[in-house]
């Protein structure tokens, strides 16, 4: 099993609050949510990301999200 983050916001963040972070020992990226989802029912997954560091998460995300913009 590999270390990832789930990147989520809660029902009551802005759009343009940074999103939290959840680290989970998972078995791929789909089993990380699934686990999330069963601790934070009412959360959003925004991200995913394979690795043990938030702060590369939230650059993966961001890099990517600036990508699919274009």
């Amino acid at each position: 099993m590999d270390n990832y983050i789930v990147l989520y916001k809660n029902i009551d963040n802005l759009p343009l609050d940074i999103p939290l972070g959840y680290s989970f020992m998972a078995e791929d990226s789909d089993h990380a949510v699934e686990q999330f989802v069963d601790a934070e029912p009412n959360a959003i997954v925004i991200w995913t990301y394979k690795g043990n560091d938030y702060m590369e998460a939230l650059d993966d995300w961001m890099i990517c999200s600036i990508e699919d913009s274009d």
